[in-house]
């Protein structure tokens, strides 16, 4: 009969552990329950984005991502110009997924002539999905033609998304 006591006084204890260990599981599980819901509450508090801010952004981001070209633009914009007009690599900037590489197109003592070829370039370039003239410049002075220009430059910005290639090539 003690050894049926022992086994029985032994049986109580490892019940009373057990369910010790249950209700301190219970316990913690609750605890973290009430911790996430907290913390999910936070999180929605501090979220400002409603469905028509979210909208806004899209649109931003959109409209950021359709100022850029693809991998063929300077071989569009290279089409326009003969070799009369040098090319000069400018500054390339590798920001993030994106690339913005800078060209100089130069034409020395342009002829009249040659004027409405420039400005149906020029137009042409600005069709240019992810292309711009950045800057465009003229020097008259000592031209060997009076009333006309030294030279007649174009810097042009190329924007792509990283990855696609630039090639000085024409």
């Amino acid at each position: 009969m003690i050894a049926t006591g022992g086994a029985l006084l032994t049986f109580s204890l490892a019940l009373g552990l057990h369910l010790s260990i249950v209700r301190a599981s219970d316990l913690r599980r609750k605890e973290t329950k009430a911790v996430e819901c907290a913390v999910l509450a936070e999180i929605d508090a501090r979220n400002s984005f409603d469905d028509r801010t979210l909208k806004v952004l899209e649109a931003e981001v959109s409209r950021f991502h359709n100022r850029f070209g693809d991998a063929g633009a300077w071989a569009r914009i290279s089409a326009e110009f003969n070799e009369d007009w040098s090319r000069e690599v400018g500054q390339k900037d590798n920001e993030g997924d994106y690339v913005i590489q800078n060209w100089k197109l130069k034409k020395e003592s342009p002829k009249a002539a040659d004027w409405p070829g420039i400005l149906k370039a020029i137009k042409r370039i600005e069709s240019i999905h992810g292309v711009s003239i950045a800057e465009f410049k003229m020097r008259i002075g000592d031209a060997p033609q009076p009333h006309l220009p030294d030279f007649v430059s174009l810097n042009v910005e190329v924007r792509s998304l990283r990855g696609l290639a630039f090639s000085a090539s024409r």
